[in-house]
């Protein structure tokens, strides 16, 4: 067999192994070191035949860091794994076929071969399982069965698996073999016991081996049968257990602790782990201790402290520190502050408190609004989860760089109160960061849109259209603050208000009001819920506003850009976001105005008005962005007030896009006076015939002096411009985005927008552009319709692109047609091919003028051209004749002027026309040519009437019309008479066939013939008479089609008088009785009817009680066995019976009374009020319950058998007893039916237990595991707990707390407050220490080698603070130091707010300049951030 794998030994320095399996591909080697595989990324592939490891770090359990496996026999295993995947060589139709691919591919196959042989099972057993097989719950079956005894020498060894006969032949299975519970113990090799009958025999034996073989001593406390027969108590009593009864090994105490290695090593001896082990108390106050003194601690020689002990240095400093096995670590210092934070603001709305500054986390605001109002510049305020119902607006206008951020967005919620919901949420200033929050309950009052989606409330005049604007009072989630402290000018923004990771949600639907103020007044209509997080209303057919609401109307937008509200000399007009979401149902989300600029990152528009919107000159720039629902994507309006002029310095003609202008009439912004025009600007010419244009611009530049702009327009001049044209500069109102996404835009402004409930969406509302705004964008719609403008459409779907503009390669257009087009020619049937499809020309390109010889080819294309002369200095005149023909003939003679020769053309005037010659013979020589003379009729031939040369009898015949007119003249006026021309007899044409038409007959015929009516399918005849009426059908040529006749159908209504013949009453059938009114019908009494069956019909409802109109059922008294022939309808009355008589429902043999509509049975009173008995809401099977025969006693209650026979049974009540179970507690459940329940509580190591008093037991710890002294935190608001005292400085009586005197002694004595404790004696009195505010830190008492700089130093030693020298790399902040700046000849060192910098000579030298001092400032201390807690002392 191949070999596919080798097997080495590691030694933890072998990093390089060779392998002798052949391979394809270096990846095909893989590595395991104790079976687990090596990422291919650590070791590498050396000469096809060894792998050779890279260092790793850290170490791992297979590898040293050096890369080697670690030590172990045939751990290493180095095997090949073939890629099975893809193929080594792949074949392409019509490619080559090599015998090295080939063979490549039969190794590639063959390797794989070997591989799976070499780890796969044979059936003949011939390969070895290298590890575990997982049979992923199925079976092994059909092994052999031959072992059937245990006495067999063939028995199953223990690495071999046995077959289930085998198992059941081996061990004992058959009741004959097993002694179970019930029988009597036999003692028996050949039989096996049941686990109850095991339990039983052993509780007898231990049982007895109890009661009569446990004897008491050495303190031991034996109860024989106890609390049962054959039980036995065993305890301790009392007074008799001492530290003599542990062994001394498993006593650690303070004498022993340096010996056994408990305290030495640095403090982390194992032998604390160590569960067969106690400690005295002396053991554990040594290696708890904690110290409480100025000075270093120190310990006795050979002693070392623990990791983890703390030093509180009770000095000045207050330092903190902690023991890290070699030295005291500093930890916190300056505790007496280590909360306060003064740059830091807590709001809490569940714990806070408004009164409190905020500055500590256990003492925060409550509220948003006034943490702000408290804020500084530069300030945080940080918000804890909840809901926060604020006061809106939040105005930080007169805060800079103030940032509010929320420690969760799905967990910190802001609401307005419902009195504010109408205003704005947050009035930003500059610098303001809004972080991690969501917005929701802004409200706009008064607004409404009609069906189309238009406004048909006031509009607002900052976005007045119905259709695209928004409502008078639209209010926004986030906008800028005018106050800037001062006045009323707006603010000077430096830095743009930032948005960050946050939701604002907007829905007309959303109650502000709390559960308290809905309960206390339900007209509110609801409540938000702060638990839930959603919207609770009265309506439960209308759903929680903040998911799936279907209605939507408008409200909030989530961000306002007004250009016009900062400082008119602020550098910045903008607001910047990040992972804004809008959630506003028909409320817009970013409206920029004015000038404004705003800038969106990955901020999502879901079910607005409109995503974006600029008017008015404002900017937005998105990035990554999408919209979801809503009516309008992107929408771009107009542009703002003019800014400035300038006058182009240059003309320009038709088609020209450069221009060249002059100095701005204004400046504009940062710009005071000569502003340059931008690309995002709109211009705006005016023609010299005073008509005006606007233009996108381009681009703009200018020369050095600024007093010439070339302007590239977007589009060419549609008319000549000249020097001084003016051109008026405009803000153009822009949207730009990139990448932006859009999902199911235009579908609606709520969740019925959704596709899943019908939504459709509208491409075309994707995108806006009014009034010369501008949109730039790519974009993908939910489709994956890809969009870059107006120009470029990628369909993904159909994999269509659609192109409209032009392509430019290398600064060249390239036309469509421009593209390589591989069609035959002969596949050309139809249709123009472009200039390009055609070959190269034959004849080189160009003008040829006044070609002399020209060739084409048979496909008409001019093969050959040759130039000629031009004819030039060519004269045409016109002679007139003379005489008879000077009206008649006219020359037309051609002079060339050159070469003086000539050539004439004779002219002859047609019949009735004349030729009327001027300037005969000269260079400007006219003929024209007109209509006859007056004598003579003119016949005009044009489309309008004619004015020039008509008289009397002129002819016109209108050639759009056909018609022909003659001038009448009368004696004061003329006008053109329409007539018919006709030839005498015949008219003026002639007639070759009459055709009839619809209704006609006789046609066609081409000589003569007769026209007649057409016959109809009219019956010839009279119609109608006083009885019957007649129905006729008219058809469009007015001819009778149809005509019938009916009888007069008169309804009864119709008939008030007169007598009815009795052949005009027709048989009454039953179908003919209904419609007649019951006053048509004469009375019939019961005695007139004597035979027949009335049908059902005629029966009227039985609807009553036999005592009013109408009614005719009363009782069925005459009926002794009445039956119903389907489902009685009792129409919501009673079943009742008269004379106190019982009403049975008295089913037939085995039937049964059945209620089916599921709601039960009620037993009503007479007053209404009722007891219901209701089947499961789901029954599985059919079940009966049989009640008792009997009433049962008093107290009793039913119970089943199970089966569903019921029966009174007595319940069962327990009483809970104590009592003393010889030292133990003993609690039982005492019940009335004799049983019993107890539990017995026994005292363990370290407690007691005292039953002296009946009834009651004590539970005492008997030793105390905390030393005297010790230190602990704690977090509690209330009391100092019992046993503790806490560190404030406080004076102590020697005799209230002997212990702690003893433990401390009076080396705290400076720390007394001496304010709280002014009287101190010292022989009768100690100090505690005063941790308050103070960090704590290790004693380090060596006098080398110490970490403490102040090492060696002692027990509760104070140590002030300092800064450890350090370099700083020019930050700014907060953390600043004090510099001086000093001139030494042309040397000097500057120190600043920004750094230091040096500098040698030159311009910087400020001669005469001695020194200057830059005043430190920053925090009052410097610490790590830190929380308080009350440090208490063991007493």
């Amino acid at each position: 067999m191949a070999v596919t794998e080798n097997l080495r030994n590691g030694d933890g320095t072998t990093t390089q192994f060779t392998f002798t399996f052949p391979i394809l591909n270096n990846s095909d080697v893989k590595v395991s070191i104790n079976n687990v595989v090596i990422d291919p990324a650590t070791y590498s592939i050396q000469n096809n035949n060894s792998v050779v490891f890279s260092p790793i770090s850290p170490a791992t359990t297979e590898q040293e860091t050096s890369g080697a496996p670690k030590s172990g026999t045939n751990n290493v295993r180095l095997f090949r794994q073939t890629d099975s995947t893809n193929p080594q060589a792949t074949y392409f139709s019509g490619s080559a076929i090599r015998a090295g691919d080939l063979n490549d591919n039969n190794t590639q196959v063959r390797h794989l071969v070997q591989e799976i042989e070499d780890n796969s099972l044979s059936r003949y057993g011939t390969n070895v399982i290298m590890g575990d097989i997982n049979f992923n719950g199925n079976k092994i079956t059909n092994l052999s069965d031959q072992y059937t005894s245990s006495s067999d020498p063939n028995a199953a060894d223990a690495n071999e698996a046995a077959s289930h006969g085998w198992v059941r032949k081996f061990f004992h299975d058959v009741e004959a073999e097993t002694i179970e519970s019930s029988e009597v113990w036999t003692p028996s090799d050949t039989k096996v016991s049941t686990t109850q009958a095991t339990d039983n025999r052993i509780d007898e034996k231990v049982a007895a081996a109890l009661t009569t073989k446990v004897e008491s001593a050495d303190g031991i406390l034996i109860t024989d049968d106890t609390p049962n027969p054959g039980d036995i108590t065993i305890g301790i009593s009392p007074g008799s257990v001492d530290l003599d009864r542990i062994k001394a090994a498993d006593i650690v105490d303070i004498s022993e602790s340096n010996a056994d290695n408990i305290l030495t090593n640095g403090g982390n001896s194992t032998a604390w782990e160590d569960d067969t082990k106690i400690a005295t108390i002396g053991a554990l106050k040594r290696r708890y201790e904690n110290f409480v003194q100025p000075n270093t601690p120190t310990l006795p020689a050979g002693q070392v402290f623990k990791k983890g002990q703390f030093h509180f240095a009770a000095d000045n400093d207050n330092t903190l520190s902690v023991w890290d096995g070699s030295a005291w670590v500093p930890v916190v210092a300056g505790v007496k502050d280590f909360l306060k934070q003064t740059r830091i603001i807590w709001v809490d709305g569940a714990s806070g408190n408004d009164n409190n500054d905020g500055h500590r986390v256990v003492d925060p605001m409550k509220t948003i609004k006034a943490a702000v109002a408290s804020a500084a510049d530069g300030d945080m305020v940080f918000v804890q989860p909840g809901v926060y119902r604020e006061i809106c607006p939040i105005d930080l206008g007169n805060k800079k760089n103030v940032s509010v951020i929320g420690l969760s967005m799905r967990s910190v919620f802001v609401h307005p109160t419902p009195a504010t919901e109408n205003n704005d949420m947050w009035l930003c200033g500059s610098g303001t960061f809004l972080f991690n929050m969501t917005w929701a309950g802004l409200k706009v009052d008064g607004a409404s849109r009609g069906a189309n989606g238009h406004l048909t409330s006031t509009t607002w005049s900052e976005d007045p259209s119905a259709e695209h604007g928004l409502p008078q009072f639209q209010n926004w989630y986030v906008r800028m603050s005018t106050d800037n402290g001062v006045d009323n000018t707006g603010i000077k923004f430096t830095k743009s208000p930032y948005v960050q990771n946050v939701t604002a949600f907007a829905d007309s639907r959303i109650n502000n009001h709390t559960l308290a103020e809905f309960t206390a007044d339900p007209s509110v209509g609801g409540f938000f819920d702060a638990t839930d997080i959603k919207d609770h209303t009265t309506n439960p057919a209308t759903p929680s506003a903040y998911a799936g609401d279907t209605n939507s109307a408008p409200t909030a937008g989530a961000m306002f850009v007004d250009g016009n509200a900062p400082h008119s000399a602020s550098p910045l007009r903008s607001i910047v976001s990040n992972a804004y979401t809008f959630i506003t149902l028909d409320g817009p989300g970013c409206f920029v105005t004015n000038g404004g600029y705003a800038q969106l990152v990955s901020t999502f528009g879901t079910f607005c008005h409109y995503h974006c919107k600029t008017r008015n000159g404002g900017m937005a720039n998105l990035s990554n962005c999408v919209t979801d629902f809503g009516r309008f994507g992107l929408i771009a309006d107009g542009k703002g007030p003019e800014l400035f002029t300038a006058n182009a310095t240059a003309a320009a003609g038709v088609g020209d896009t450069v221009i060249t202008v002059g100095q701005s009439s204004a400046g504009f912004r940062n710009q005071p006076s000569n502003a340059k025009p931008g690309d995002h600007m709109i211009a705006r010419v005016t023609y010299p015939d005073n008509t005006t244009e606007e233009f996108g611009i381009a681009s703009v530049t200018e020369n050095n002096a600024q007093t010439v702009r070339t302007i590239t327009l977007s589009t060419g001049l549609t008319k000549a411009i000249g020097v001084g044209s003016q051109f008026q500069f405009f803000l153009r109102s822009i949207v730009t985005s990139g990448g932006h996404v859009f999902e199911f835009a235009g579908s609606g402004t709520d969740y019925s927008s959704h596709p899943d409930n019908g939504g459709t969406p509208d491409k075309t509302k994707q995108i806006v552009e009014l009034n010369s705004g501008k949109v730039y964008y790519s974009s993908t719609d939910h489709n994956g319709l890809f969009r870059v403008g107006d120009s470029l459409e990628v369909d993904t779907d159909g994999s269509i692109i659609e192109l409209d503009g032009t392509v430019k390669y290398n600064g060249t257009d390239l036309a469509a047609s421009a593209t390589t087009d591989t069609t035959n020619a002969s596949n050309i049937s139809s249709g123009t091919l472009d200039d390009a499809r055609l070959p190269g020309p034959v004849l080189n390109t160009g003008l040829i003028r006044y070609p002399q010889n020209i060739t084409v080819s048979d496909g008409g294309r001019i093969t050959a051209a040759t130039a000629g002369t031009p004819l030039s200095n060519l004269l045409f005149t016109v002679h007139a004749h003379t005489g008879s023909e000077v009206n008649t003939h006219a020359k037309l003679k051609v002079t060339d002027t050159l070469n003086n020769t000539s050539q004439e053309i004779q002219l002859v005037a047609g019949t009735g026309s004349r030729f009327e010659v001027t300037n005969s013979g000269l260079s400007n020589s006219e003929l024209e040519i007109s209509s006859p003379t007056s004598s003579e009729a003119q016949v005009f031939t044009n489309a309008t009437p004619p004015t020039i040369g008509v008289t009397d009898g002129s002819m016109w015949w209108d050639s759009t019309t056909g018609e022909s007119y003659i001038f009448y003249t009368d004696s004061d006026s003329g006008q053109w008479v329409q007539f018919a021309p006709q030839q005498r007899g015949t008219g003026n044409g002639t007639v070759t066939s009459v055709a009839t038409g619809t209704g006609l007959s006789g046609g066609p015929f081409t000589t003569s013939g007769t026209i007649a009516l057409a016959d109809t399918a009219v019956t010839p005849g009279s119609y109608g008479d006083a009885k019957k009426s007649v129905s006729i059908t008219v058809d469009q040529q007015g001819r009778l089609t149809s005509a019938s006749e009916q009888d007069i159908d008169l309804d009864a209504s119709d008939v008030t008088s007169g007598t009815f013949d009795l052949a005009r009453i027709p048989i009454m059938t039953n179908a003919k009785l209904p419609i007649l009114d019951i006053s048509k019908v004469p009375a019939l009494t019961a005695a007139k009817t004597t035979s027949g069956t009335f049908h059902v019909d005629r029966i009227p409802d039985l609807t009553g009680n036999g005592t009013g109109a109408k009614t005719y059922l009363r009782n069925l008294q005459g009926d002794s066995a009445p039956t119903l022939g389907t489902n009685l309808n009792v129409n919501g009355h009673d079943i009742i019976s008269s004379s106190n008589g019982d009403i049975d429902l008295n089913p037939n043999g085995t039937g049964v009374v059945q209620v089916r509509n599921g709601q039960g049975i009620r037993l009503r009173n007479t007053g209404g009020t009722f007891v219901g008995i209701k089947q499961p809401s789901s029954i599985t099977f059919n079940w009966d319950l049989t009640l008792p025969d009997n009433n049962g006693s008093p107290d009793q209650f039913l119970k089943t058998d199970g089966l569903g026979v019921t029966d009174w049974v007595d319940e069962t009540t327990y009483t809970l007893q104590s009592n003393n179970a010889s030292g133990d507690f003993n609690v039982f459940l005492q019940g009335t039916d004799g049983t019993t329940n107890n539990v017995t509580f026994k005292a363990g190591s370290g407690i007691s237990l005292d039953n002296s008093t009946s009834g009651e037991t004590t539970i005492s710890a008997s030793v105390e595991t905390t030393p005297t002294g010790c230190l602990q935190y704690f977090a509690g608001i209330g009391a100092i707990p019992s046993g503790w005292l806490e560190c404030n400085g406080q004076v102590v009586n020697n005799s209230a707390q002997p212990a702690l005197r003893t433990a401390i002694g009076l080396q705290y004595t400076s720390h007394r407050d001496t304010t709280a404790f002014p009287a101190f004696d010292s022989a009768t009195q100690f100090v505690l220490p005063d941790l308050r505010g103070e960090f704590i830190r290790g004693l380090d008492d060596r006098s080398t080698g110490g970490t403490d700089p102040d090492a060696p130093r002692t027990q509760g030693e104070s140590q002030t603070d300092e800064f450890g020298q350090h370099n700083h790399g020019g930050a700014t902040g907060s953390h600043r130091h004090s510099e001086t700046r000093v001139n030494t000849g042309t040397h000097f060192v500057q120190g600043g707010f920004n750094g230091i910098t040096v500098g040698i000579g030159g311009a910087n030298s400020n001669t005469g300049f001695n020194s200057a001092t830059i005043s430190n400032d920053g925090g009052a201390e410097t610490r790590p951030r830190n929380i308080s807690f009350k440090v208490i002392i063991k007493t």
